[in-house]
C-alpha cells in the first residue's frame, strides 16, 4: 500500500471518529419543546425556556447542491463551503447521486463562517480508491433558518 494511501486511510478514520464524536454530544439539562414556527421539536435549555422570544427566520427546507473535483483539497476529499446565510449550528447533509456511487466515506457537515459568508461546510473523503477526474455528486443539504443554499466554493479556512 502506498504511503499516500496509507495516509489516506489514517485521515478517513480520523474524520469518522471526530463525526462520531461530534454525533453524540448532547446537550445536558435541554427540553425538547415545539417550535411554533415549523411544528418541530427544538432543543431549549431551562434557563432559556422563560425568556423572551426571538424573531425567527423563516427555513426554506432542504436544497440539493452539487460537488465535483473543484472542490477537492490538496489530500483529494471534498471540502465545500454552502453558503446559506444561516447561522444554526444544526446542519443535515446526505448522499443524493454520484458517478461513483459508494466510494464515498462518511460526510461531515458544521457550521461556518467563510469570506464573510455565514453557512455549512461538507467535507468528505474516498476510502476505497480516488475518484475519476469527471467527478460530480449532489448531495442534499438542510440548515434551520437557512435563506438560500448557494453555489459550492472550496473550503480552505480550519
Amino acid at each position: 500500500m502506498k504511503t499516500r494511501n496509507k495516509t489516506r486511510v489514517v485521515a478517513d478514520v480520523l474524520l469518522a471518529l471526530v463525526t462520531l464524536a461530534f454525533s453524540v454530544r448532547q446537550p445536558m439539562a435541554a427540553q425538547t419543546a415545539p417550535d411554533s414556527s415549523t411544528n418541530t421539536p427544538s432543543t431549549v435549555s431551562p434557563a432559556t425556556k422563560n425568556a423572551p422570544t426571538q424573531q425567527r427566520s423563516i427555513s426554506i427546507g432542504a436544497g440539493s447542491v452539487l460537488v465535483d473535483t473543484s472542490l477537492f483539497d490538496v489530500f483529494g476529499n471534498v471540502q465545500a463551503f454552502i453558503p446559506t446565510g444561516g447561522t444554526n449550528p444544526l446542519c443535515l447533509v446526505t448522499f443524493n447521486e454520484s458517478n461513483f456511487a459508494g466510494s464515498e466515506g462518511p460526510v461531515f457537515c458544521d457550521a461556518r463562517d467563510f469570506q464573510g459568508l455565514h453557512g455549512i461546510r461538507i467535507t468528505f473523503g474516498f476510502p476505497f480508491g480516488l475518484p475519476p477526474n469527471d467527478f460530480f455528486a449532489t448531495l442534499t443539504v438542510y440548515q434551520p433558518g437557512a435563506g438560500k443554499y448557494g453555489k459550492p466554493i472550496l473550503y480552505t479556512g480550519p
